[in-house]
């Protein structure tokens, strides 16, 4: 039995509702970082890798009224140094770190007097 607890993605404490997510854009990425890339005699390029990778998390938020925009904007208040507890897809666990947020483009348009927002692509790297 998982220990899936009905969200993939908190952000500072505010978790993301899966209803808000659009259907199969989650994704959580391990990604090599490299510390020191070097050039030997023989002119062959070395890259030194660090043991432990760092995460890339994917998602799109749907598209929403202004009410559902409001209540996910604490998320995004700051986009640095952002606290995220996450679903690791490999280990079927949460794990957290700490990440930053690339600014997303929060698109709107007025459909019969009221304000609604596009989807909308996050992308998050771990520190």
């Amino acid at each position: 039995m998982s220990a899936y607890l009905g969200y993939r993605v908190i952000i500072d404490g505010t978790a993301i509702p899966e209803n808000m997510m659009v259907r199969g854009s989650y994704g959580a990425t391990p990604t090599e970082r490299v510390i020191y890339t070097w050039t030997d005699a023989n002119q062959v390029r070395h890259n030194d890798i660090s043991p432990v990778p760092r995460m890339e998390i994917d998602f799109s938020i749907r598209r929403r009224t202004l009410a559902e925009h409001e209540t996910l904007m604490a998320a995004f208040a700051s986009l640095n140094n952002k606290t995220v507890t996450y679903w690791d897809d490999k280990s079927c666990t949460y794990k957290t770190g700490t990440f930053k947020i690339d600014a997303p483009q929060f698109v709107s348009y007025v459909e019969f007097d009221a304000l609604y927002y596009m989807p909308t692509a996050i992308h998050m790297t771990e520190y």
